[in-house]
């Protein structure tokens, strides 16, 4: 999910467009709520897709290992990651 934040302006324009949110929506929703609506705008044909898609075709999305690339769903790379390590709190 370390794309979200390269995509974040994106997201939030389909955020509005699809589930129709405001900005103050958004905030107040909690992490999970956000990312799991966040994972599923590559079913819509939204910016956030036709972005997905055009880096896969492409060949240009992150690899695993690569900032912003695809992250192992363990605490400790999660917390490894710089783009996620301030943004997951398990205490």
């Amino acid at each position: 999910m370390a794309w979200v934040n390269r995509y974040l302006v994106d997201v939030e324009a389909d955020f509005r467009t699809f589930y129709r949110l405001t900005p103050a929506d958004v905030v107040r929703m909690s992490g999970p709520h956000f990312l799991a609506l966040a994972w599923r705008l590559t079913a819509y044909s939204g910016v956030v897709a036709a972005r997905a898609s055009a880096e896969e075709e492409n060949g240009t999305a992150p690899a695993r290992g690569e900032p912003g690339g695809p992250v192992e769903a363990t605490p400790l790379a999660l917390r490894s990651d710089p783009a996620l390590a301030d943004v997951i709190d398990y205490g």
